[in-house]
């Protein structure tokens, strides 16, 4: 069964403005697959995607257990190297 990664969000008050220029939206693409091919075909996505940024913080920001967000295969191990990439070495103290 697909999921709309975004639609897992529950955002009670309907979706943050960027989602809905998000590349993810029209790929019917499975992001949260755990098949490699179809992580790979995701994160090609992703590549064109105009709110990379803001999914990235998405991600971190509610620690997102797993899937594909801003071009990333994102796992709970891989939170802290993310912030990095997001925050600086200020995340580490933030974590």
């Amino acid at each position: 069964m697909r999921q709309d990664h975004l639609e897992v969000l529950g955002f009670p008050d309907g979706r943050p403005a960027w989602q809905s220029l998000a590349a993810c939206r029209r790929s019917g693409l499975d992001f949260f697959s755990v098949d490699r091919d179809v992580q790979a075909a995701c994160i090609e996505v992703c590549r064109g995607c105009p709110v990379v940024t803001e999914c990235l913080r998405q991600a971190v920001g509610h620690r997102e257990p797993e899937g594909v967000w801003a071009g990333e295969v994102v796992t709970k191990r891989r939170h802290r190297s993310l912030a990095r990439r997001l925050y600086g070495p200020l995340a580490e103290v933030e974590q």
